[in-house]
Parts: C-alpha cells; sequence; structure tokens
C-alpha cells in the first residue's frame, strides 16, 4: 500500500511502508519528510497496532470477551472459557556442521581430534520466529462448552469474534485449544517442519 503526503507546494505524493522516515527533494525545492510508518497508517485510518498488541491490551484492560451473547448459540450468558491461540513458535536453529552429521563426518576424518572442538566451541545456534501464544476468553453458554472439544467447532467460534478475527487473518495457520483440556496441541513443541 502506498500513502499519500502533501508538500506544502500543494504536490502528492505517494510512499510505501519501506520509505517512512526518509527524506525526498520536492520539485519546488522544499524537503519533504516522509511520516514514520504509525503515523502513515493512522493519517491513513489503519490500524497502528498489531492483532496480537492490541488483544494484550484489552485483556490487560478487562476489556475482554465484549459479547454478552454465547458464541456458539448467540443465548445470553455469563459464562466465560478459556482457550489458547498459539499463532507462532520460535525454535532453535542449528548452523552446519554442528549437528550429528558434522560430528560423525568430522570423526571420519579426523578421528577422535574432530571432539575436541566439539565440546570447546560454542554451538552455532539461533532462536528463529516469535513466540506468539495468548490465552483468550470466550463468551460460551455452560451447555455449548462441550461442543467446543471439536475443534473446528472451536476455530468456528473463535472466527465469530471480530478480534480474534484480526488475529487470525494475520495468522491464518494459528492453532487453537482449549484451556481445559489441551488436546493434541502441545504449548512447546517447535513448529512441524
Amino acid at each position: 500500500m502506498k500513502y499519500p503526503v502533501r508538500c506544502d507546494c500543494g504536490k502528492v505524493y505517494h510512499f510505501a511502508a519501506v520509505q517512512a522516515g526518509n527524506r525526498f527533494m520536492c520539485p519546488c525545492g522544499r524537503e519533504l519528510v516522509v511520516p514514520s510508518l504509525s503515523q502513515l497508517k493512522m493519517a491513513a485510518g489503519e490500524e497502528v497496532l498489531s492483532p496480537e498488541v492490541r488483544l494484550e491490551q484489552m485483556l490487560r484492560l478487562g476489556l475482554l470477551p465484549q459479547q454478552t451473547r454465547c458464541v456458539v448459540c448467540r443465548t445470553e450468558t455469563t459464562g466465560i472459557t478459556h482457550f489458547w491461540a498459539i499463532c507462532e513458535r520460535a525454535f532453535v536453529q542449528q548452523g552446519p556442521g554442528r549437528g550429528p552429521l558434522g560430528l560423525i563426518a568430522g570423526w571420519l576424518v579426523f578421528g577422535w581430534l574432530s571432539l575436541i572442538p566439539w565440546f570447546y566451541h560454542p554451538r552455532d545456534e539461533r532462536v528463529v520466529g516469535n513466540d506468539i501464544r495468548l490465552r483468550l476468553p470466550l463468551r460460551v453458554c455452560p451447555g455449548c462448552v462441550p461442543t467446543l472439544g471439536d475443534p473446528g467447532r472451536l476455530e468456528d467460534a473463535v472466527h465469530a469474534v471480530p478480534q480474534y478475527a484480526d488475529l487470525l487473518e494475520k495468522y491464518p495457520g494459528a492453532q487453537f485449544a482449549r484451556d481445559a483440556d489441551r488436546r493434541g496441541v502441545d504449548l512447546s513443541a517447535p513448529p512441524p517442519s
């Protein structure tokens, strides 16, 4: 998306998000400073905060759930159940030559001497991705709570909440698990390769 920025001379330029903060010389001779990305987004009426940050703020302020009706059967209820939205998982990635194959290859070529650097050299590892897991409330009447054991029903219920739908738009591969039973979802496991 390109964002409009107007020079004092009246000419309008359109800048991409990656150009935020840059300086541009207008043919009129004025220097035009492209506002920050958050300022560009606010001026365009877009959300500035990511969905997960907005949800965390709403949770801290006690603003969730906003619904007064069960998201499954639509009856008035005060019932609340919690679920986990596992959006992204961080994992440790080893550099080349540090895994078991590197050890075997080094041992075959250099014998026992190849083990010395293995023990004294720090591992070449890096963390890839972010751990984004949110425990979120869901307005559900006591009669509908058991139906959420089916992952498809839970996903449909989560999609029915507009604030959560924004999160799912950003993370379409998110996994869900009821707080009561986290069957099938290991909250600490790395993502499948």
